[in-house]
Order: C-alpha cells, then sequence, then structure tokens
C-alpha cells in the first residue's frame, strides 16, 4: 500500500502533531482537522474520514465516543481506525463501532519525543486483517518497542503506571507547596539523581 493517506481529528494538538511527523517520516500522505482551525468541525471530520486510508483520533477520549458517532456512517471495510488514548477499553469500544479495522495505540512517552525509536507502544489489535502486513512495517520502522495488549489489560496497567505515580507527584508538590520551598535553591544542593526526581515532578506537573 503506496501513498498511504492518513488522516488525523485533532491535527493541531500536541498527540495530534507528534502523529503528523510519526507518519510523514513513514512515507504517507497526512492531512487533518481541528476546531482550532476549523470553523465547521464536524463537516470537516467527515470529510477527513472520507478521504483518508488510516484515520487516527487524537482527541481527549471523553469527546471520542462523540466524535466517532458523528463520522462512523462515512467509516469504510478497507480503512483502518486507531485509537491514541492512553485507556483503551472504552475508545476502542467506541471506535469498533465503524466499519473499519481497529487498532488501539498508546506511546508510553511524552509527546516531546520527535520520534519513537526505543520507546515502549502498547498495541491493541481490536480488529486487524488487511491492514496487518502495512501496520507491522509501520511499527517496525519506527524503531519501538511494540507490547501487545488487549485494552483491559492496558488499563489495568495504567492504574499503576500513571495513576500511582501521578497521585505521588501530585502528594510531594503538595508538600512543597506547604512548606514553601524554593526549588531552584533546593535542586543546588542535589546529587544527579535527586534532581532528575525532581525534574520528573515538573514534567508531571508543567
Amino acid at each position: 500500500m503506496n501513498s498511504v493517506w492518513v488522516g488525523i481529528i485533532g491535527i493541531a494538538g500536541l498527540c495530534g502533531r507528534w502523529f503528523e511527523r510519526v507518519f510523514y517520516e513513514f512515507g504517507c500522505i497526512v492531512d487533518g482537522s481541528d476546531p482550532q482551525f476549523d470553523s465547521s468541525i464536524t463537516q470537516r471530520n467527515r470529510e477527513v474520514v472520507e478521504n483518508a486510508d488510516v484515520v487516527i483520533f487524537a482527541v481527549p477520549p471523553h469527546l471520542l465516543p462523540d466524535i466517532v458517532r458523528s463520522v462512523v456512517e462515512v467509516s469504510r471495510a478497507d480503512q483502518l481506525w486507531i485509537d491514541c488514548s492512553c485507556l483503551q477499553s472504552e475508545p476502542v469500544r467506541a471506535v469498533l463501532e465503524s466499519r473499519a479495522e481497529v487498532v488501539g495505540l498508546h506511546p508510553m512517552c511524552a509527546p516531546t519525543k520527535r520520534l519513537w525509536e526505543g520507546q515502549t507502544v502498547i498495541v491493541c489489535q481490536a480488529r486487524l486483517r488487511q491492514w496487518r502486513t502495512w501496520f507491522e512495517d509501520f511499527m517496525k520502522k519506527t524503531g519501538a518497542h511494540s507490547k501487545v495488549s488487549t485494552p483491559e489489560e492496558q488499563d489495568k496497567n495504567m492504574v499503576i503506571i500513571e495513576g500511582l505515580i501521578h497521585a505521588n507527584v501530585l502528594i510531594m508538590a503538595g508538600l512543597l507547596r506547604r512548606l514553601k520551598v524554593n526549588v531552584t535553591d533546593v535542586m543546588e544542593h542535589m546529587s544527579p539523581i535527586y534532581k532528575l526526581s525532581f525534574s520528573f515532578l515538573g514534567r508531571i506537573l508543567r
């Protein structure tokens, strides 16, 4: 499948721009829609879906079901639809309402990374047949470490990986705020490993 047309719903967001770069590097034609520059976003979303071979939903998970319902009528059996939410069960269930083949895809790194080489990417192959070879070739060329999972397994793991760790970070941040700590001054007294911990704290809270 040469010159695959990838349509990104939510292309102007941080995640959307990230997927745009990744698929452009793979040699795809990339187009998309976003409320930031499309006044009639529902109509524009439908146009993107109608034209695309592969559709990426780079939108907040709570908005995804309504967006899918607004375009599912123009889905096609020869398409591949990809959801990129961190939690997969509900989003994948929504995308499966389409006629398209479906994959849940969640890179386990911040979208500040330009490409995925060496990064872990969770893959939930919900309905993948004729697009399998193309998709596996895409993942191989990204250099990512693909971890195949079910949506349910992914959600359980995210409770630990993101939920527990984020809760710990929020507790630390709250304590620093109560103590009125000047983090910049304190970091001057830290060894590299402690600086790394505080840098992670800053990334989560930014």
